[in-house]
C-alpha cells in the first residue's frame, strides 16, 4: 500500500506543479527536461502502458487522467511485485540448493510474468509503430 500512496503523491505533484518543476532553471535542468521529454515520448508511443516505465510525476505532468493512472499504476505495481517476488524467491531457493519442485515453479512463474509484461509492451509498440507507418 505505501507504494500506491507514493505513486498518487507523485502523480498529484506532477499534475499540479510538473511543468514548473521540470522546466525550472538550476543545476539539473537539462536532466529534468530530458526526463520529461522521454516520458512524454513514452506516453505518445505506449499510451497507458507507459505507467510501467515512467515515474508517477511524469504521468501527472503528461496529463494522464487520474482514474486511468490509479488503475494502471495498480496493475503495474502488482505485476512488478509478483514477478520480482516469485523470481527472487525461486532464485534464492535454487541457488541455496534447498529447492523443491514448488520453488522451481515459483521461479518459472516469475520469469513467465516478466515475459508476459515484456511481450505485451513489445506487441503494443509494434502495433502502434505499424499504425504510424500506414498514416
Amino acid at each position: 500500500m505505501p507504494g500506491k500512496v507514493g505513486g498518487l503523491i507523485g502523480y498529484a505533484a506532477g499534475f499540479r506543479w510538473g511543468r514548473r518543476f521540470f522546466s525550472r532553471p538550476g543545476k539539473h535542468q537539462t536532466c529534468r527536461e530530458r526526463i520529461l521529454a522521454d516520458g512524454e515520448r513514452a506516453y505518445s508511443k505506449w499510451g497507458r502502458l507507459a505507467v510501467f516505465v515512467t515515474p508517477a510525476v511524469v504521468s501527472g505532468t503528461a496529463g494522464m487522467r487520474l482514474r486511468q493512472f490509479i488503475i494502471w499504476n495498480f496493475i503495474a505495481s502488482f505485476l512488478y511485485a509478483l514477478s520480482v517476488t516469485l523470481s527472487a524467491y525461486g532464485i534464492g531457493r535454487v541457488l541455496s540448493g534447498h529447492h523443491t519442485g514448488r520453488d522451481v515453479g515459483a521461479l518459472l512463474a516469475g520469469v513467465i510474468v516478466t515475459g508476459i509484461i515484456v511481450m505485451v509492451m513489445r506487441r503494443r509498440h509494434e502495433r502502434r509503430k505499424g499504425a504510424t507507418a500506414e498514416v
